[in-house]
């Protein structure tokens, strides 16, 4: 069985790479996000709003620790659309039989395209 990292690692690669199917496997069914522009309950419910989205770009500068099941993953996603944007993130991630059971985004709201101070 993988690491708690190398699951949240591959996690992040497939988001990166728009690989929903591998991305998908890594979760689990009752997969919960908790984000400062969303939530979601399920894996499905998540992935079906992911896909509708526009943001494209890259993460960089990772970073991650691992304590036990939690991995927080530190990293910048460079965002090539819908504008260009650098926003730092911090995720954490718990890990339960190899997958992603649930995830915790931060990052300031104002520093995304589209977004201002007050959705925050």
């Amino acid at each position: 069985m993988p690491t708690p990292t190398q699951t949240a690692t591959a996690y992040l690669n497939a988001f990166e790479q728009g690989d929903f199917e591998t991305a998908r496997s890594l979760l689990a069914d009752e997969f919960s996000f908790n984000g400062p522009m969303m939530q979601f309950e399920g894996a499905d419910q998540f992935l079906g709003a992911i896909k509708e989205m526009s943001f494209g770009g890259e993460f960089v500068e990772r970073r991650f620790l691992e304590t036990g099941d939690t991995v927080v993953m530190q990293f910048r996603f460079n965002l090539e659309s819908p504008a260009p944007a650098s926003v730092p993130m911090c995720e954490v991630l718990e890990i339960a039989d190899g997958r992603v059971a649930s995830s915790r985004l931060y990052f300031d709201t104002a520093l995304f395209p589209g977004m201002d101070a007050e959705a925050s």
